[in-house]
């Protein structure tokens, strides 16, 4: 296609539509961006920079035999090394990875100049099947790469290019990076042979990943590509990209569990902490599913910074110092907290320990039995929950609806410290021996001491 104009009238005729069924059934169900854990996420302009690194003149002899001096066949085989990495990385087994179109003949307005490979990984798969499987991904990819993945996108509700592909693979000597430079992909791994040398070099999003993070991907290729090509039949569980010193550090180190703890602290204490030395970092994400138009489910993150939690329990812990928790000598005041997994659940059991009360976390899928006894046994003064889940209730405690708005009004400064360490923090209801939960409490020092 020469032009814009060109593309659209071909994509009306229908001439694509195979290749469009082709998208939609590869890209179709849940599909989420995957990508080398970030860092942080830095307020300053998103910057490129890159990272030269280089196999060892063993490996490079070693791929050259494997991919019998193919280019394509090389292709394949870093594409799956890259694929393994990823993978061990997050621990997903189905996600996209993208690679540019091979360099075309022309500089003709191209339908796509990126392609997205999805992978779908078996722990057990082998590295060399893995190999064939990109392959064979790749081959399908480029004979069906004349309608636009952007279009198919939209019409799933899998967002876009740039959020979907976080992380590129090529080989310069068959794809262009000039393709590919502009998608807003995070990480791209580009290659080039040279002779029987590779040239590499990792392009990463300097907003997201410190240099010294590049550098340890870099390294963890390096071993993976190492182990692999030396036996190209093993699992892909059993590679192992730990360095040797890693190996050692995990084993001596990280299994060294003693650790002082502040004994004299509260857990509220500590979050306060925590929000002086981080307050613009995120405390906590939810994740939401929503319908789209399309009547599939999409998935939305809500979140909270340690500034925005801490302000909201100290509005929330107010009014239940209003309500005597905390006050007048009722320093173990049980506050009962009924609430499916979300924000407000965060919001509510941090507001409760500033107030200087305890919490009492119930299951809303609890029996309505179980509810009741749960809440007179423990004395509950006040319930926490949520406007959907009172209806439910047959207690005379007195509720708070969380999702009510009017509640985070407040002075959102912190309180003054009303209990100690040694002060209860919480109590759990066991199944007891009697057929009747029994209540298990637990003080500030005794969570302090496991967290």
């Amino acid at each position: 296609m020469s032009n814009k104009l060109q593309r659209n009238f071909a994509l009306a005729s229908g001439m694509f539509d195979k290749e469009k069924e082709y998208w939609l059934k590869k890209l179709s169900g849940e599909l989420e961006p995957c990508f080398f854990p970030y860092d942080s996420i830095s307020s300053h302009e998103p910057c490129v920079d890159f990272v030269e690194f280089n196999f060892s003149e063993k490996l490079c002899l070693s791929l050259n035999k494997i991919s019998r001096a193919s280019d394509k066949n090389l292709y394949y085989i870093l594409a799956a090394g890259v694929t393994v990495l990823l993978h061990k990385y997050t621990g997903s087994s189905d996600f996209v990875v993208g690679t540019p179109i091979y360099i075309q003949g022309t500089e003709n307005d191209f339908i796509n100049t990126i392609l997205a490979l999805r992978n779908n990984l078996g722990t057990d798969t082998a590295f060399k099947q893995l190999i064939v499987d990109v392959k064979n991904m790749s081959t399908e990819a480029v004979a069906n790469q004349n309608y636009p993945l952007d279009m198919i996108l939209e019409e799933l509700g899998a967002g876009s290019i740039s959020t979907l592909i976080q992380v590129v693979v090529l080989l310069e000597n068959i794809q262009d990076f000039k393709y590919v430079k502009d998608i807003g992909a995070n990480i791209i791994f580009s290659f080039c042979r040279e002779d029987e040398n590779l040239k590499c070099k990792l392009y990463y999003n300097t907003a997201l990943y410190r240099h010294s993070t590049v550098q340890r991907i870099i390294g963890h290729l390096i071993n993976l590509m190492d182990k692999a090509i030396q036996n190209i039949d093993v699992r892909i569980c059993d590679i192992d990209i730990l360095s040797l010193e890693e190996q050692q550090r995990i084993m001596n180190l990280f299994n060294s569990t003693y650790a002082d703890y502040p004994s004299n602290k509260t857990i509220h204490q500590m979050f306060e902490e925590q929000v002086i030395k981080t307050s613009d970092k995120i405390a906590v994400i939810y994740e939401t599913l929503s319908e789209t138009v399309s009547g599939d489910a999409s998935k939305n993150y809500k979140s909270l910074t340690y500034m925005e939690l801490n302000e909201r329990a100290n509005q929330l812990a107010r009014v239940l110092r209003t309500k005597g928790i905390g006050t007048n000598n009722l320093t173990n005041s049980v506050v009962a907290i009924m609430v499916e997994r979300s924000l407000e659940m965060m919001i509510g059991i941090m507001a409760i320990l500033k107030a200087g009360g305890a919490y009492l976390p119930i299951d809303p899928e609890y029996p309505i039995d179980r509810i009741q006894y749960m809440l007179e046994d423990s004395k509950a003064g006040i319930l926490l929950t949520q406007s959907w889940l009172r209806n439910s209730l047959l207690a005379d405690t007195e509720v708070l609806e969380l999702d009510d708005q009017s509640i985070f009004t407040g002075e959102n400064s912190n309180l003054d410290i009303t209990v100690g360490s040694d002060s209860l923090a919480y109590i759990i209801y066991t199944s007891g021996s009697t057929g009747k939960p029994k209540g298990v409490m637990l003080e500030h020092r005794s969570a302090v001491n496991y967290l």
